[in-house]
């Protein structure tokens, strides 16, 4: 007690007794030194001495920094509050201002989205408009800067070119070039068939910074399911422009053209090994179109014209198997339609001779010999129309017009095999199915080889023409073939 006596005396004497700074002695109170802001400590010690702007205070005789006056910062932390700073926000912003008063301007910045500040459609995802576009603070704005070509004039619809960018960031692109990202084929513009079978489709695309050009282009028919082969089906097969072209005008791939199915049954004489059929018919359809070719002024010389008023479908005729053939067809279609295929209509003696097989034959049924001399058997349904309903185990009784060549008429072709060179089987369905209008003279046209409509198999034999109709005629049960004095397939 006595020595914390001693020291307590000591203080207050020092409190007490202090100098000026005149050199005279200054006394300060006990309570001065504790708290006095300018005798904190010791007499004369002035907390605020050069620090005009700071704010002290004297905390139990040490002085204490309070902060800076309303207005001031003391960023270099030496409580001075030198630096005058209007204090905006703790996060810095892009203004080219020291928003939070460190004495730093614009640092530490949270940048924002293209949208916000560059111009950038909210709808434009592209990396181009969003991820590539880099942002800097310049003087107090942001400054952005995109990939090449993109934005170069303020993000405007003068930006945009044709390319793979969204050049003008507005969410579209290419939006200001016509046609592009359109459907387009690869014979768009070309007069039909166009690329026929080769024809590809695909889109515009950019061709150049304003243009687009299609996508697709003019496939190769060897690459095509059935090759280049030109098939009577009313298909350009091997692209070169032409529709079921045939051997007098096989257009510029010309190693393709439809090549039909004939029988040599003379040394200059060609016929159809099948009853004519339209390119459209199927196994269960006989197809659509007629066979007028021309008028009259523009039909070859012996050709009658067509009908006044009648469109002229240009149908041609195709010898296929396993199709409904043509009937219903006018005597005046035939001559049309087989002078437009390069040949003409079969006279009475060439369809006569074709259905005889050279053998001396009485009907139209295979194999030459007896078969062919000899009436129906049950290996011979030629769709005649006889009944045979009284066995209806046996197969191939036939109602009506069956395809071509059906494999239910067995039997029912002249047989040609091997001779004159001949590998088809024979002439199909010469008896049968169809009667086939020939000519044997002017406005003459002899029907031979009866149809399913035939009641009597005698008139459906081989010398059978007493049947003969004019050129306007037409029946259900009545078709053709083409005849050739050249062969069609070479």
């Amino acid at each position: 007690m006595i020595r914390l006596g001693v020291r307590f005396g000591l203080l207050v004497i020092l409190a007490l007794v202090c100098l000026s700074g005149t050199g005279a002695a200054q006394t300060c109170s006990v309570a001065e030194l504790l708290w006095d802001v300018h005798n904190c400590g010791t007499c004369g010690n002035d907390c605020t001495s050069g620090a005009v702007h700071s704010i002290w205070a004297c905390d139990n005789g040490s002085c204490g920094f309070q902060g800076c006056e309303a207005g001031w910062h003391d960023p270099d932390s030496d409580g001075e509050c030198e630096y005058a700073c209007g204090f905006n926000s703790a996060q810095e912003i892009c203004n080219g201002l020291d928003d939070d008063c460190d004495g730093f301007t614009d640092e530490d910045l949270l940048p924002p989205s293209p949208t916000e500040v560059c111009g950038v459609a909210l709808g434009a995802t592209a990396a181009e408009c969003t991820t590539g576009v880099a942002l800097s603070c310049e003087a107090g704005s942001w400054e952005c800067t995109f990939p090449g070509g993109v934005c170069s004039g303020g993000c405007s619809a003068g930006d945009e070119i044709c390319d793979d960018l969204d050049n003008d960031c507005d969410g579209l692109v290419n939006e200001n070039v016509v046609g592009f990202g359109l459907f387009c084929a690869s014979d768009d513009g070309i007069p039909p068939p166009g690329h026929g079978e080769c024809r590809t489709t695909g889109t515009y695309v950019c061709d150049g910074p304003s243009s687009t050009v299609c996508s697709a282009s003019k496939e190769d028919c060897s690459n095509l399911p059935g090759g280049c082969a030109e098939l009577c089906d009313g298909l350009d097969n091997d692209c070169d422009g032409l529709i079921d072209e045939i051997y007098t005008n096989k257009g510029s791939n010309a190693a393709y053209f439809v090549q039909p199915a004939v029988v040599q049954i003379a040394g200059d004489r060609w016929i159809f090994a099948y009853e004519a059929s339209r390119p459209d018919a199927t196994f269960a359809s006989s197809g659509t179109g007629n066979g007028y070719h021309c008028l009259g002024f523009d039909c070859p010389a012996g050709i009658p014209p067509a009908p006044f008023g009648v469109p002229l479908d240009q149908t041609p005729a195709c010898s296929v198997p396993d199709r409904k053939p043509w009937f219903g067809v006018t005597s005046v279609e035939v001559e049309q339609t087989c002078e437009s295929q390069g040949g003409f209509i079969c006279d009475l003696p060439d369809m006569e001779s074709a259905c005889k097989a050279a053998a001396g034959c009485d009907w139209g049924y295979a194999p030459r010999g007896g078969a062919c001399t000899t009436p129906f058997t049950i290996t011979k349904y030629c769709n005649l129309g006889l009944s045979y309903d009284f066995d209806l185990s046996v197969s191939g009784i036939q109602d009506g017009l069956l395809e071509t060549a059906s494999t239910e008429l067995l039997g029912c072709e002249a047989d040609w095999l091997g001779l004159l060179g001949n590998t088809l089987d024979g002439v199909f369905d010469i008896t049968g199915n169809l009667r086939e209008i020939t000519k044997n003279g002017s406005d003459v046209y002899p029907l031979v080889g009866g149809s399913f409509l035939s009641l009597v198999e005698s008139g459906a034999s081989c010398d059978f023409d007493f049947y003969v109709v004019d050129g306007a005629y037409r029946a259900p049960d009545a078709g053709f073939r083409c005849c050739f004095d050249v062969d069609p397939t070479l």
